[in-house]
């Protein structure tokens, strides 16, 4: 199998490296007793996903609420860390659609006091915590949602969607995303940035069967399918609880980096 990227590492599900947990990074895990990778697809909807597949719908056409998220291109995207990847269900944001303006005064204040937290504790740059304040604050005199929302993701990751966070404030939660837990087999390539447009092209054409990034620093980890004969087993799957300390691991990473920058 050709690639032209000197950067990119095959990882064939029958035959992988022998450090695989270094290989796959946070984009998969890998099941030894299946001969496969192991990854969680977030969704608003997990058994409409699962019946489109069934239903013989090509995945590389899918997309779905991550297709202007995704950096893969086209496909269907899945990670060994999909807390990292909650903010792109978007069912759950229904709920700011409802605010009053009390209402929002204490979620923003809430929050206020979170990235007051994370930049004390050197989680985020002063940068960073500024930006954040800003967006809170148009929030609050603006009802612009759409400023609160970019701190589920990175480089906040705050999960104030969750019942447990929204009704102490007496705010009712939207839905919440929902996971479907795949297995896949095939060859996979594997990249630290985020290949161009074209090499993706180019790997569809040559035959793989997706591509994933590791993730770290900067990339969200995150694998994309484009084959379904890769797809060999799924189930919805209702908590994923750090299936490989990546939450830990990607905190960790998060501060030191950092602690370099500031």
């Amino acid at each position: 199998m050709r690639v032209q990227n000197p950067a990119a590492l095959i990882f064939n599900t029958d035959n992988p490296p022998a450090d695989v947990d270094r290989a796959l990074g946070f984009a998969g895990v890998y099941d030894e007793s299946n001969k496969a990778i192991k990854a969680w697809h977030v969704t608003n909807n997990a058994q409409q996903v699962i019946k489109l597949i069934q239903n013989g719908m090509p995945i590389i056409e899918m997309g779905g609420e991550h297709k202007d998220a995704g950096e893969l291109g086209p496909g269907l995207y899945m990670s060994a860390v999909p807390q990292l990847w909650m903010g792109r269900a978007t069912k759950k944001w229904k709920f700011l659609e409802h605010l009053d303006p009390l209402q929002r005064q204490m979620l923003g204040d809430a929050l206020g006091r979170i990235v007051l937290d994370q930049r004390q504790t050197g989680y985020i740059t002063e940068s960073e915590y500024t930006m954040a304040n800003r967006d809170i604050g148009y929030f609050i005199a603006q009802d612009s949602a759409g400023h609160v929302i970019q701190l589920a993701g990175q480089p906040y990751n705050i999960s104030f969607w969750k019942p447990e966070f929204l009704e102490p404030l007496g705010i009712k939660p939207g839905c919440a995303p929902e996971i479907v837990e795949f297995l896949v087999r095939g060859t996979f390539a594997g990249f630290d940035d985020t290949p161009r447009q074209q090499e993706i092209g180019d790997m569809v054409r040559e035959g793989l069967d997706g591509c994933y990034l590791r993730g770290g620093l900067v990339a969200i980890a995150q694998l994309v399918v484009w084959v379904n004969g890769a797809i060999v087993g799924m189930h919805e799957k209702h908590q994923v609880k750090n299936p490989t300390e990546a939450n830990r691991q990607l905190v960790a990473l998060r501060k030191r980096y950092t602690r370099s920058r500031t």
